[in-house]
């Protein structure tokens, strides 16, 4: 059975860190991190719990893709 606490975790477990050092993460490996925890989430219903949740992350997507990169604000952190 899915858990609430498991859509913050599939979350952490998709950052990474970039070669420039920045914490980031693509939709898509927050959705595969998601369906391994028994939660079904396309790539729109991600961005919008990462927009609504995440506030310190921001889109640095350079086109218009569903798949989209979430870069870590220079102060921001983790909810």
């Amino acid at each position: 059975m899915a858990r609430r606490s498991d859509v913050g975790a599939a979350f952490v477990a998709a950052i990474h860190k970039s070669p420039k050092g920045y914490q980031c993460l693509r939709t898509a490996d927050f959705v595969r991190e998601l369906r391994e925890r028994n939660w079904h989430y396309t790539l729109a219903d991600a961005n919008l719990w990462i927009e609504r949740y995440q506030t310190g992350f921001v889109d640095k997507t350079p086109d218009e893709s569903e798949n989209r990169l979430w870069m870590l604000r220079s102060m921001g952190y983790v909810q």
